[in-house]
């Protein structure tokens, strides 16, 4: 089965809203997985789940104060769902996985269009194997760590997703041996926030085509990390982002800019650097007014920052596609995933499934949800 993402509403305030998916014609089996208390899920591992996951099935992961055993997914389809990246139900504990590793071998079946929602990933994860791994979608993740696929020669990478995440202090690199023998086509990194300290955030992107770097905030120390790595990073369209406080631009070569906003970077204006192109629309060295902005220019760690821009911010309203620059906030009742899952940094306040199914079974699975900021 094809998973569809929840339909995650948000609210306004204190006001909750609920959404109750009424037995739902299932074609794959739901897994629950809790590890502390034992006993209130049919698994306390979450490996031990995915063992016995079949290809297409969905692991619904509890957070918990335990951090969960490292997971490896190996030559099969699943869908992981945790409870978001700051929930704030009865439960406020995040599903942290130790490591998680996507492998594809020379066995039958493949984890291509595999899913992971909100999870934290302390580790990062790690895609290896000796086929190459594509179309994977990581939404609504709390990531603290790099992020790496690990090619072949002449390996091409098709329909990696990275949609409202939270990433700090984390990479995103496609390594290659020999250097250069990559492709990476269709990247899509759409309504994250990214919180760089050290090193570089986009790593060994070589070859491809259709990288779009859309409505991200990029918030470092003042300019002294760089988005990408020195001669490794080319092709890109970055559109409707909000830089802050970013450095080295010119390490990139042949990238697109469009409708984005830099505020206190080093180079303020990167889109008139040679080899780059200037699509119009850029704003050059203005504060975004962001609701945090105090907290964002120090460098704090916290998904929950308000990183909407507020009442006279240059961002508002002149994005390329008519919204804000940055960080999308969509109006109630608008659901989260509108458009191409560019949510709004939703967290599941809470997941109740009742019961589990079996392929061809029903399941009713109760969702609230809320908006990160408030």
């Amino acid at each position: 089965m094809k998973h569809q993402p929840f339909r995650l509403y948000r609210v306004i305030g204190l006001f909750l809203l609920s959404l109750l998916l009424m037995m739902e014609q299932v074609d794959a089996t739901i897994r629950r997985v809790c590890n502390l208390p034992i006993g209130i899920a049919p698994y306390s591992s979450a490996q031990a789940a995915v063992n016995d996951a079949a290809n297409g099935d969905t692991i619904l992961i509890y957070g918990t104060a335990k951090e969960y055993d490292a997971i490896m997914i190996a030559d099969k389809r699943v869908v992981l769902i945790g409870p978001g990246i700051s929930p704030q139900g009865s439960n406020k504990l995040t599903a942290k996985l130790s490591s998680l590793t996507i492998q594809n071998s020379l066995a039958n079946g493949a984890p291509d269009y595999s899913e992971f929602h909100g999870l934290e990933l302390t580790s990062g994860f790690f895609v290896m194997g000796s086929v190459i791994t594509q179309h994977l979608l990581f939404n609504s993740c709390y990531v603290k760590s790099n992020c790496l696929m690990n090619p072949g020669t002449n390996w091409t990478y098709i329909g990696y997703r990275f949609t409202n995440n939270y990433f700090s202090n984390a990479t995103i690199s496609f390594s290659s041996t020999p250097a250069n023998t990559t492709s990476v086509d269709s990247f899509i990194f759409f309504n994250n926030v990214v919180r760089l300290i050290s090193g570089n955030f986009f790593k060994q992107f070589y070859q491809g085509w259709e990288r779009i770097i859309q409505h991200n905030l990029f918030y470092a120390p003042s300019f002294q990390v760089p988005i990408f790595e020195s001669g490794t990073c080319r092709f890109f369209m970055l559109k409707d982002n909000i830089f802050s406080q970013n450095s080295d631009f010119e390490n990139g070569d042949q990238v697109t800019y469009f409708n984005n906003l830099t505020f206190n970077c080093d180079n303020n204006s990167p889109w008139l650097l040679t080899g780059h192109v200037d699509s119009g629309g850029n704003l050059s060295n203005i504060s975004p007014l962001l609701g945090s902005q105090a907290q964002v220019i120090s460098t704090l760690q916290n998904p929950a920052l308000n990183f909407e821009p507020q009442s006279g911010s240059p961002a508002l309203g002149v994005s390329s596609d008519g919204k804000n620059i940055g960080v999308l906030f969509e109006s109630f009742p608008d659901p989260n995933y509108r458009r191409g899952l560019n949510g709004v940094l939703s967290y599941i306040v809470q997941t109740q499934p009742l019961g589990e199914a079996n392929p061809g079974g029903t399941i009713p699975l109760r969702i609230q949800a809320n908006h990160i900021k408030r």
